[in-house]
């Protein structure tokens, strides 16, 4: 609107012998009028373009975990672990007193079992990425074998992640952690508590990319780390 009321003053202006210098003005006046509208278009532009990458970034995500949840429910139908969502993670969790005997790290016959049936599903049906972390209660745990809770979680841990890949599972996609007795999802005062923590969780591991703006995150995690400019040097004396 700006930009047709500039023109047609102009157009007027011009008719009625104006002074030169204010034909001047006007002409300064319309061509700011022609820069803001195109920088304006530009910027809606851009905004649609980052609006329709952020849309196709959600597309994404959703059905990346939508294929990993329902092969981690067909998991749980079959009785092999729970799954839930916490913190915007897909989890398996896995009995440890089902996997492993009291104060061993080493594989049931039917913990093998589950585990290898696991793997197999999902090196089946998905190219997921997961990490196996161990859990126990607070009871501490002191041998020769196992030093810290910490240790029992880490062997446990790492000998479902051996089975995984034993029963066809890539070695490149998954991984092993140990959180010892530090997240407990149940109180540690009653035998029922403790059963609930000593757990061995399957998480789902989404690419870095996937979860967030990643090359933004990085260009401004580049911009903070950026040295601030030295201060100019002040003029010396006269």
């Amino acid at each position: 609107m700006r930009f047709l009321s500039v023109v047609l003053m102009g157009s007027i202006l011009a008719g009625c012998g104006i002074p030169k210098s204010q034909y001047n003005d006007l002409e300064s006046q319309y061509k700011e009028a022609v820069t803001q509208r195109d920088s304006a278009q530009a910027d809606r532009d851009k905004a649609q373009q980052e609006l329709d990458e952020a849309r196709a970034r959600n597309k994404k995500r959703l059905e990346a975990f939508t294929g990993v949840y329902k092969e981690l429910l067909q998991i749980e139908g079959k009785n092999l672990a729970k799954v839930k969502v916490e913190d915007g993670r897909a989890v398996l969790q896995l009995d440890s007193d089902v996997l492993f005997a009291s104060g061993s790290a080493n594989l049931t016959p039917a913990g093998a079992s589950a585990v290898q049936e696991i793997a197999k599903a999902l090196t089946a049906d998905t190219q997921a990425n997961f990490q196996v972390e161990g859990h126990t209660d607070n009871e501490p745990i002191k041998s020769k074998e196992f030093p810290t809770n910490w240790h029992l979680g880490a062997d446990r841990s790492i000998n479902v992640v051996l089975e995984m890949v034993k029963a066809g599972m890539p070695a490149n996609r998954i991984s092993a952690a140990s959180y010892g007795d530090t997240q407990p999802v149940a109180e540690n005062t009653t035998p029922d508590g403790k059963k609930q923590n000593r757990r061995i969780e399957l998480v789902w591991m989404p690419e870095l990319s996937d979860v967030m703006p990643y090359k933004r995150m990085m260009k401004e995690l580049a911009a903070t780390d950026s040295p601030a400019p030295a201060p100019e040097a002040a003029p010396a004396p006269k």
